[in-house]
């Protein structure tokens, strides 16, 4: 079933940050959770945003736009460095895919949950449950 985050929820993609958080987590005395958000791959080959007739044109023809995750961004600046993340607005959808809880969570085998974003938060019911960990 999905749900609804109330918050902003962020994304990285570079795997030693992970890490590093993962072991802020347990150092202290959380669970580190490995989160994977999944898009629909089809809007990876969409148009690019670009300016211009020819974009335009291209638009035109551009079935793959719709599959684009319409409520993520990319951030590339933030306090963290050499961290870039994407942002996904509050309230986005999400369904859980799957959950693996090893015996003993560490920063080197936490626990992984598999996330479907939806599309766009505009398709789903506005009656959906808050997401348990917010």
């Amino acid at each position: 079933m999905p749900a609804c985050t109330l918050l902003w929820c962020d994304s990285l993609h570079d795997a030693q940050l992970l890490r590093r958080f993962w072991l802020m987590a347990f150092d202290s005395g959380l669970p580190p959770v490995h989160w994977i958000v999944r898009v629909d791959p089809r809007g990876e080959k969409s148009l690019r945003w670009e300016a211009g007739a020819a974009a335009a044109a291209a638009a035109a023809v551009d079935d793959v736009g719709r599959h684009r995750c319409k409520h993520v961004n990319l951030v590339e600046k933030s306090n963290v460095k050499g961290e870039i993340e994407f942002l996904f607005a509050p309230f986005s959808v999400f369904t859980v895919v799957s959950i693996n809880v090893p015996p003993k969570p560490t920063a080197s085998n936490p626990i992984v949950i598999v996330l479907q974003a939806s599309t766009d938060n505009r398709d789903e019911p506005d009656n959906l449950p808050v997401s348990p960990w917010n």
